[in-house]
């Protein structure tokens, strides 16, 4: 009744969902959306663009139906260029304000390219004034956590946190960057200039049961941990390679050449985990959430045999710890030449191979394949092996691909809505709607409409708050033409991006008049130096047959703006204006509404 209450007395559209459930488990902490268009976050941290010269990266707050996620408000728009010298680095950093996120499990947003196949890292850094150089900073690379990578779609992206183990401490946070290499992308071939559109970043507290170690998609020899990989040998021959390949259930595989003819010959890749500031040194990463060492494998002829009692054969896997780089904890594992899961208990990792002791589960930091001659029979003893999916598992893990239950009740102005109902132009719309509590994934509700019968829908706003029962979005439908038939549904969404949906067909009615709320910009000071910070001044409430006229101090007309809802600090020739005092005029039918603005080179 409270909520009711208060929907009563503001002339918006609201859509309220309430998901029953026994006890909520999901929370989510939204860091931007980027719908109000400027440099600071929803954390209240600063969003920039940083430079390694000659890398050059422009961002814009832009809000066109083709780029924007959803097809209404404003998503980012990141612009790059790497392509001058393989020292060529850039990117995009989103300041978290000392923020901490040690409850949540997840990182998530929004991605598509102009092209598609762009490609970058991911970064959580802590604050600077941490003193481990080499655990300041955790990061992954996108197609790690994307399958098939950038796609010139929108994709939703999920990383668990633990992919950023390296950080020594989750409870006082940096940033967050996106990060354009130049060497990277000569690696594997990726565009060294392109643009991506970001959109919805946020963190989650739902944990899925899995964190990704490698699956190779991104065709580098850096893993999802961001420690580097290589290999060696003694006495024998070894060479890696990634490649790709179509009878797998990803298409790109780690190819492991080997020949250790003699006993006492042997040969090894290993990865570390983290990778420090150089990406070669091995940071402990804590696992004790995870249970089972996972991946798939085969090896190209033949069959390498297992033996469990002395002397063990079989191909070794090993882990190291941080503790003492003397002691291994290793196993051994036979393979065919059919690709075959194999799930490994954290257990079975024993020191020097036998006895009562485990790895310690809190402390891993290196992953070694060894291909030794006295553990191989002599007919196993030169071959190819092929990895893929390699990953760490809860007990009882299992990809969720099941959507929240369906929305089942909306209400309008306090009755049931049916199909068929009237909306005012301005409105208050609510809505129960009850569903199940078997999905504690539930990230957020978004709220769409539909012009075309369902065709294409347009976003109306997202609810990421979970920690209640109720989702709202607030919708000002002043722009839409008297009479017409606009179809609304409410959408659950869970952190796997899995949706269920209903919705209503209802109508704009045609005897109601409304006003414009015509608002003057939030800021009066513009500096248009492509920094992220005061690049734009923003316009709201504006309808159909709006303009917006710009003056300098002398009168004279220098912009008309009728397309957009922001002004970039430029006359009609696209030249930023020189800096001083400017008039706005905003006409909307007959209403009017003045003000000025400060035109300056830098911000204030």
């Amino acid at each position: 009744m409270k909520i009711l209450k208060r929907m009563t007395e503001i002339c918006t559209l609201i859509i309220i969902i309430l998901i029953t459930t026994v006890k909520l488990n999901s929370k989510t902490m939204l860091v931007d959306d980027f719908n109000k268009g400027r440099g600071r976050n929803k954390l209240d941290g600063m969003n920039i663009v940083w430079e390694n010269k000659p890398g050059r990266c422009q961002i814009k707050y832009i809000k066109d139906t083709f780029h924007t996620f959803g097809g209404t408000g404003r998503s980012l728009q990141v612009t790059y260029d790497i392509s001058v010298t393989n020292t060529s680095y850039c990117g995009y950093a989103l300041g978290l304000n000392k923020r901490d996120i040690s409850e949540f499990n997840y990182l998530s947003f929004w991605v598509k390219g102009e092209k598609g196949g762009e490609f970058f890292k991911v970064e959580l850094k802590c604050w600077p004034a941490n003193t481990n150089e080499n655990r300041k900073v955790g990061k992954s690379y996108i197609s790690d956590y994307l399958d098939g990578g950038v796609t010139s779609q929108w994709q939703k992206v999920v990383i668990p946190i633990d992919t950023f183990g390296s950080l020594i401490d989750k409870k006082d946070m940096w940033e967050l960057t996106i990060t354009f290499e130049h060497y990277q992308s000569t690696v594997n071939g990726s565009p060294m200039q392109g643009t991506i559109y970001l959109d919805d970043i946020l963190f989650g507290t739902w944990k899925e049961g899995s964190v990704r170690f490698d699956h190779f998609g991104d065709k580098i020899e850096i893993n999802g941990f961001g420690g580097n990989s290589s290999f060696a040998d003694v006495n024998g021959y070894i060479k890696s390679k990634i490649i790709y390949t179509n009878d797998c259930i990803y298409p790109h595989v780690l190819k492991l050449d080997y020949a250790v003819e003699r006993q006492d010959s042997y040969a090894f890749y290993y990865n570390l985990f983290g990778g420090g500031t150089n990406g070669f040194v091995a940071v402990p990463f804590d696992l004790s959430n995870y249970d089972y060492f996972s991946f798939w494998a085969k090896c190209e002829s033949g069959e390498i045999d297992l033996k469990t009692t002395w002397p063990w054969k079989g191909l070794k896997i090993e882990m190291d710890t941080d503790d003492d780089p003397s002691v291994s904890y290793f196993t051994h594992i036979a393979l065919t030449n059919n690709w075959k899961k194999i799930r490994i208990p954290l257990s079975n990792f024993k020191m020097n191979g036998s006895g009562p002791v485990s790895i310690d589960k809190s402390q891993i930091a290196k992953l070694v394949w060894v291909l030794d001659g006295f553990y191989l029979n002599d007919e196993d003893r030169s071959n190819s092996i092929y990895i893929d999916n390699i990953q760490f598992e809860e007990q009882g893990y299992r990809p969720d691909r099941e959507a929240p239950m369906q929305p089942a009740l909306l209400s309008f102005n306090g009755e049931e809505l049916e199909d068929g109902e009237e909306l005012d132009i301005m409105n208050d719309l609510s809505a129960v709607v009850t569903t199940g509590s078997n999905d504690p994934s539930l990230e957020s509700v978004f709220f769409e409409y539909s012009m075309n019968n369902g065709l294409t829908w347009n976003r109306i706003g997202t609810d990421y708050d979970t920690t209640d029962e109720f989702y709202s979005v607030k919708w000002n439908t002043l722009y839409f033409s008297p009479a017409r038939r606009i179809r609304v549904r409410a959408c659950a969404m869970d952190a796997s991006g899995n949706v269920s949906h209903a919705g209503y067909t209802c109508f704009i009615n045609k005897d109601v008049q409304g006003e414009p709320l015509i608002n003057k910009p939030l800021q009066s000071i513009l500096s248009p130096n492509n920094d992220g910070v005061n690049d734009i001044i923003i316009f709201s409430g504006l309808m159909e047959g709006y303009r917006i006229d710009i003056y300098d101090r002398e009168g004279r007309l220098i912009k008309t703006i009728n397309k957009q809802d922001y002004w970039d600090g430029k006359n009609e020739n696209n030249r930023i204006v020189d800096d001083g005092l400017y008039v706005y005029h905003i006409r909307i039918k007959n209403w009017k509404i003045s003000g000025t603005i400060m035109v300056v080179s830098d911000n204030l």
